[in-house]
């Protein structure tokens, strides 16, 4: 399966200057107009605090209609990203954020004790500031009073990283689970091999050249994609990022590479060059039993409204995998993994597949939709070409300074 992991950030340069600008002001202007905030009334604390809630609870169930009745079109929320040696500014849009919450509460699972901490920071007669805690995320978030209702405006936010020591214990929990009546890891592997188009099918493809296009949520970009492949084990995928540059990543078999505009050459050791030997292999799904060690079948999920069997991948040296196949067509509907490289630590990545094709005998996805922390990319592949020839020195490793 193709995947993208890269994040440009440099589309969010000319956004940089946002936070000193509107929403400082923003913050400045009602201090300065209001002389003290009214006393707060009880009605008026009660209907902050629904909208807020209507907003946060809205995202973590997916519940669209509660959070479009509680966030202003105009909406803007904003969080400080990194990029190389910079720090940016990353926007999402009222669409954005709801398209966002229906994936984000399709993957994220529930939780009791949702929201932490919850404080009204400042009150106007039109205006309130307010910080929100939850597990994932903490918001500082500014409503309006608007034809006599409350309603989100603007929030900036930023992500509350995992304990791994819990997470680690949660996914080993997981994997010990063994629920009755399921099928074994093995023959719902097959099956979804054999639902792909099989063994003999894809045994016939020697190269494969993909063509499309990326898209980042709260970027106006236009991202070209061309990704190369060759059997057994090498790839070259290429993004070129209007305005920004060119980023590529590969492997020739031995090593694991990747070239960024501002970060340079990086060749990928440990866990990280495992990752990729792994994920760029062609068509690795079919060849799950040279790469990894053991294979379990732990659940039945829902995922997406299509009944799921969760499977634990666990490869020789890395973190496992857990891949979620359907039971109604057998084709493969998400994979949750972690990837981890020194300098970034780990990173959750989440990936749905969606638009499979028939090309050549074989079906293949054609919209991927792949979601690193919160930054939600798609995927988007207008044409696969199978077997032709593909220079060899396009998967030679770059010269290290």
């Amino acid at each position: 399966m193709l995947a993208l992991k890269t994040r440009p950030a440099a589309r969010y340069f000319p956004m940089i200057a946002v936070l000193g600008g509107p929403v400082l002001i923003l913050v400045l202007s009602t201090a300065a107009l209001a002389g003290g905030a009214p006393p707060q009334t009880e009605a008026d604390e009660q209907e902050i605090k629904a909208a807020v809630l209507d907003y946060i609870e809205g995202f973590y169930t997916g519940d669209t209609a509660r959070m479009k009745a509680s966030i202003h079109p105009n909406l803007a929320k904003r969080i400080v990203d990194r990029w190389g040696e910079l720090d940016v500014l990353r926007l999402s849009t009222r669409e954005q954020l709801v398209a966002g919450a229906v994936l984000f509460s399709q993957r994220r699972k529930k939780t009791d004790n949702l929201i932490q901490d919850f404080k009204i920071l400042d009150r106007t007669a039109k205006t309130a500031s307010v910080k929100t805690v939850t597990v994932d995320f903490i918001d500082y978030i500014h409503l309006a009073k608007m034809n006599g209702r409350w309603i989100v405006v603007n929030v900036l936010w930023e992500s509350i990283p995992p304990a791994p020591a819990a997470e680690a214990e949660d996914q080993k929990k997981q994997s010990r689970a063994e629920p009755k009546d399921l099928p074994s890891a093995e023959g719902v592997l097959d099956n979804y091999i054999a639902a792909l188009g099989g063994t003999k099918a894809f045994g016939k493809i020697r190269s494969r050249i993909c063509q499309g296009t990326v898209e980042i949520e709260g970027a106006n970009l236009q991202i070209n994609m061309t990704q190369y492949e060759t059997t057994p084990d090498k790839m070259c995928q290429i993004l070129t990022v209007g305005g920004y540059g060119t980023i590529e990543r590969g492997i020739n078999g031995e090593k694991a590479w990747r070239i960024h505009p501002s970060q340079g050459v990086k060749i990928l050791e440990g866990q990280a060059q495992e990752f990729y030997t792994r994920r760029c292999r062609i068509d690795s799904d079919v060849h799950w039993r040279e790469l990894y060690v053991k294979v379990e079948c732990v659940d039945l999920e829902d995922v997406e409204g299509k009944l799921c069997y969760k499977l634990v991948m666990t490869p020789l040296n890395d973190n496992p995998e857990f891949w979620y196949i359907s039971c109604d067509d057998s084709l493969i509907v998400r994979k949750e993994l972690v990837f981890t490289e020194s300098e970034l630590g780990e990173k959750t990545i989440t990936e749905s597949y969606h638009d499979f094709r028939e090309i050549d005998g074989v079906l293949l996805s054609h919209h991927i939709t792949s979601i690193e922390d919160d930054q939600i990319v798609q995927v988007i592949i207008s044409d696969i070409d199978h077997n032709t020839d593909i220079p060899e020195n396009r998967f030679d490793p770059p010269e290290t300074p």
